[in-house]
């Protein structure tokens, strides 16, 4: 019984159910006792294995064994046991999609005392080994994850793999999966790092071609595209070694490869963040995926981060998915436009609010008049505020669009929007202001007038003129109650509502205004609220809100003007700006 100041880690072999015993001098036969791990050299990325020593409680004798990449374990290998075919039952492999590891190890016969593991380095383990063979290992395909991948090709949002795996391997995923298409030319980039007899070098070869363009500096073959809106018939594959030379030799190229890879494999943890600040630097969206430690980088490095896993990952990444698939990409893109979208909507209401209110303040003064208190009220809390908490709560649309929305304030797009309806509203009224100037009962300055009564009070009540000792007006109720008040009010009152109405339309990033039955509900309220006011006349709220009674057909008038200002600010929303302004504006989110 071996004694150690440290427990040993025990892995016993084990056998499928049902088979009998070992055969003797079979390998389960030979370590019946199991094998004790002595020490670990953890898996790195850049180095591309892992090893451990081992010690045999058989036959008490001590060996190395080590895993990793093919090409990698092979060159740590004793050349007469890397059997001839190697490369080419690698490659049949890795076209067809499998996961290949690479096995090795390496008996220590003397050379290496059980005293001495601790202070042994690493180079000395992982030398002289003897390849043992390839673990073939089949990951398929998620169904959610070829149907997620397709939502975001048909929105028209560049995808590119990175990952540590053979470049083959990559390939075939990324063809299963639909990010390359089977018409689709694939173009393997090659770079070697200078050498002593030769100078670096770029290859460029078709893999659906036989012939490889060779030669020193070699141009980079154009990609073709069918537009510029779709992604390009041309991919670019190329490894992390070959992108690092491209990066230190050939720079001028690194955009172009940046550009047009979509497969980029056996990349480090240090090559995934570098590229995803190229794709940066070509002001690309970037988003990135990943669950594990070697993935922290980039997505801390990324514009948004996704971690599927709740390890490491999910410390770097802003977000975090609850289940280990992409499904939560597009809903994420489709969240993040909806909210977007809202913010820049609420946006724009709180200004045209603020400009409607300050245009009928501006007419009302130039009269020498005002709101009164009440209609403020009724303008600021009553409309306002249950617009404002309300109309946010459109949720996001269920489709992904190829459409991006806009992502700056200063944009066309909204900086139109707001000028043209503040124009608009503007216009009707100055026109509200202006046609009831021309009306045969209109009487600007008889502070008790009433255009539908024959008395000179203020509903009943007598409108008395006192003056102070300066012989100024004391009672100037009818600086407030008088036709011009109550014609902009109405119409600028129904102006709230409608932009509130036009500035809600759901598509193509939100659901349609119908599915926000809460802010649907508050619209109808106030429109039916303030058609009572305006349609049905009480002497009570009339008082209460200042106004003066106004003929019944200029309240229909009044009426129309509201209508035809619905029917153009949604026209003037949908036509103009939104199909006119921002024409296939698709997204360039990676």
């Amino acid at each position: 019984r071996v004694k150690r100041t440290n427990p040993l880690i025990v892995v016993k072999p084990t056998r499928p159910p049902g088979t009998g015993p070992p055969h003797p001098g079979s390998m389960v036969c030979r370590f019946r006792s199991g094998l004790g791990i002595l020490r670990q050299f953890p898996f790195s990325s850049a180095l591309q294995r892992m090893t451990v020593i081992a010690k045999n409680l058989d036959e008490q004798s001590l060996v190395a064994y080590c895993k990793g990449a093919p090409e990698t374990v092979a060159r740590l290998c004793t050349p007469h046991s890397v059997p001839d075919d190697f490369q080419s039952v690698m490659e049949s492999f890795t076209q067809r999609g499998y996961r290949v590891i690479g096995l090795a190890y390496r008996e220590f016969k003397g050379s290496l005392k059980e005293s001495d593991i601790k202070n042994v380095n690493r180079e000395f383990v992982e030398q002289a080994m003897t390849f043992t063979g390839l673990v073939v290992l089949e990951n398929r395909l998620q169904k959610v994850t070829t149907s997620v991948l397709h939502e975001l090709l048909k929105a028209q949002i560049r995808l590119v793999m990175i990952t540590g795996d053979s470049t083959l391997t990559a390939i075939q995923v990324a063809k299963e999966s639909g990010m390359i298409g089977v018409a689709e030319r694939v173009i393997r980039v090659k770079a070697k790092s200078p050498t002593a007899s030769s100078k670096a070098t770029v290859s460029w070869r078709s893999l659906r071609e036989p012939g490889q363009l060779r030669g020193q500096r070699q141009e980079a073959p154009q990609p073709r595209c069918e537009s510029e809106e779709t992604k390009p018939k041309i991919h670019f594959v190329i490894d992390g070694p070959s992108l690092s030379v491209i990066e230190d030799r050939f720079p001028e190229l690194l955009s172009k490869v940046t550009l047009y890879g979509t497969v980029f494999a056996r990349m480090s943890p240090d090559m995934k963040t570098k590229l995803i600040k190229c794709l940066q630097n070509l002001e690309y969206v970037v988003g990135m995926c990943g669950d594990g430690a070697n993935d922290c980088g980039a997505l801390k490095t990324a514009h948004v981060g996704i971690s599927l896993s709740q390890l490491e990952a999910s410390v770097a990444s802003p977000f975090t998915s609850k289940l280990p698939t992409i499904e939560c990409v597009p809903i994420l893109i489709k969240e993040g436009r909806a909210a977007l979208v809202t913010s820049f909507c609420a946006f724009k209401y709180m200004a045209l609010y603020s400009m409607i209110q300050y245009i009928s303040v501006l007419i009302l003064y130039y009269i020498s008049s005002n709101l009164g208190n009440w209609e403020f009220l009724y303008e600021d809390l009553f409309i306002t505020s249950a617009i404002a908490i309300t109309m946010s709560r459109n949720k996001a649309y269920e489709r992904l669009v190829a459409q991006r929305p806009n992502a700056s304030l200063v944009s066309p797009q909204l900086l139109v929007s707001v000028l043209m309806h503040i124009g608009l509203c503007s216009t009707f009224q100055l026109l509200g202001f202006l046609l009831v100037q021309t009306q045969p009962w209109y009487n600007p300055w008889h502070q008790g007038a009433q255009a539908c009564s024959s008395n000179d009070t203020f509903y009943g009540a007598l409108a008395q003129r006192q003056r102070n000792g300066s012989g100024i007006l004391v009672n100037m109720q009818w600086k407030i109650s008088n036709y011009v008040n109550t014609t902009v009010f109405f119409v600028s009152v129904f102006q709230y509502i409608t932009i509130a109405f036009v500035f809600s339309m759901g598509k193509p990033f939100r659901k349609p205004i119908s599915t926000n039955y809460l802010f649907l509900a508050v619209l109808i309220v106030l429109y039916l609220s303030t058609l009572f006011l305006m349609l049905f006349p009480n002497t009570s709220l009339d008082m209460f809100f200042e106004f003066v009674c106004i003929p019944y057909i200029w309240r229909i008038y009044i009426l129309l003007m509201v209508i035809a200002h619905f029917v153009l600010s949604v026209t003037l929303e949908v036509t103009v700006i939104r199909e006119q302004l921002n024409p296939g504006n698709v997204s360039t989110a990676q």
